[in-house]
């Protein structure tokens, strides 16, 4: 087995292929803490997108449902339940004071309840 040897300044070095015990602990110790931060890590982000994207597609739907008791006189409370992006919601709209008030509620991908109410003043 061929070795190389380097001499300068009265350091001599032999230089063996291939990895060490220590280097391969170290190399495997630095890629297991990076597994173990970063899978918890992408995890939550793609909770979190989940949750703002549910959120966003929820008010997008409460929007477009109270639009209609401003413009028409439908009867009011009203209350209903629908699928929006996956998940179940609850929609409720009803008049306060001057304002017609639309809320919206559901559980959260953290399984929290999670409440937005929306506020329109009907034309008169």
């Amino acid at each position: 087995m061929p070795s190389f040897h380097l001499a300068k300044g009265g350091f001599t070095s032999c230089k063996d292929e291939g990895f060490t015990l220590v280097e391969v602990i170290i190399a495997s110790t630095l890629l297991l803490t990076v597994i173990i931060f970063f899978i918890p890590l992408i995890s939550q982000l793609d909770k979190e997108l989940s949750i703002l994207d549910n959120r966003r597609h929820i008010v997008h739907a409460l929007h477009d449902e109270l639009q209609i008791y401003l413009w028409t006189k439908e009867s009011l409370p009203h209350s209903s339940k629908e699928q929006i992006n996956n998940q179940l919601v609850e929609l409720s709209i009803e008049k306060d004071l001057i304002y017609i008030k639309g809320c919206a509620q559901w559980e959260n991908a953290r399984e929290k309840m999670e409440e937005i109410c929306l506020y329109g003043i009907p034309p008169n």
